[in-house]
């Protein structure tokens, strides 16, 4: 009977220990609703008109990349020390050469490009004419050094008998001094300064490179001279 009695106490006790673990395994439910979150309107200016909460397009223009930097990261990928450095290396350089080829070019301005010439540029050839090309009879200086057999000396004369038209009908201003070149820049008829430039350049050829004239080669280019001449409108 005592053993019954302990047995039954027993299965309580192990009963109400598994009812009371269950139990405190389970959590609470929360019934409470949360209560509503209110913002007062001039609190959330205040808090978001500061520095902080703005925005990179609201950075101060000052702050933006300047030109020089934004240069140097196209042409490099960054803009460090060295790359800033490799830049203005190559701006100096380039602002160098550009110097240069700047007096360069005012020396060959003001020299009518002889420095790259060669003698013909640099001295005249009819000297010995004068001023008053007009009261020359160029034909006939022409016939007595055909007569002569020196095709080299009528061929100068040619050349200077185009020259003296041109001072005629002012496309030139004739000068003992001045040198073929001159003659070209200052010559004013467009259409025949190509004709003109063909035949100046053979005449230098002939004249400064001593070379030897047969009579068929200098009738052509007396067919040269002439047909120039006729576009001078003689």
């Amino acid at each position: 009977m005592k053993f019954l009695k302990f047995t039954y106490c027993l299965f309580i006790c192990l009963v109400l220990l598994c009812h009371g673990r269950s139990v405190g395994n389970t959590p609470a439910k929360d019934t409470l609703a949360p209560a509503a979150l209110k913002i007062d309107k001039a609190t959330e200016q205040e808090v978001f008109s500061d520095d902080a909460y703005k925005t990179t397009d609201s950075v101060d223009k000052s702050e933006k990349e300047g030109f020089w930097d934004w240069l140097i990261r196209k042409l490099f990928g960054d803009v460090s020390d060295r790359n800033v450095e490799r830049f203005w290396n190559i701006f100096l350089l380039l602002l160098g050469v550009l110097f240069i080829a700047g007096i360069v070019f005012i020396v060959i301005k003001m020299n009518g490009g002889k420095i790259f010439r060669g003698e013909s540029s640099k001295t005249s050839v009819f000297t010995d004419i004068g001023e008053n090309i007009d009261s020359i009879d160029v034909d006939a200086l022409v016939k007595e050094a055909i007569d002569k057999g020196d095709y080299r000396l009528a061929f100068r004369y040619s050349y200077l008998k185009s020259l003296q038209l041109m001072n005629n009908k002012e496309l030139i201003d004739w000068k003992p001094y001045k040198t073929n070149y001159e003659y070209y820049i200052e010559f004013k008829k467009q259409s025949s300064k190509s004709l003109f430039r063909d035949l100046y350049t053979g005449f230098e050829y002939v004249w400064y490179g001593d070379a030897v004239l047969t009579r068929d080669t200098f009738e052509k280019y007396r067919t040269e001279f002439n047909n120039f001449n006729q576009q001078l409108g003689v």
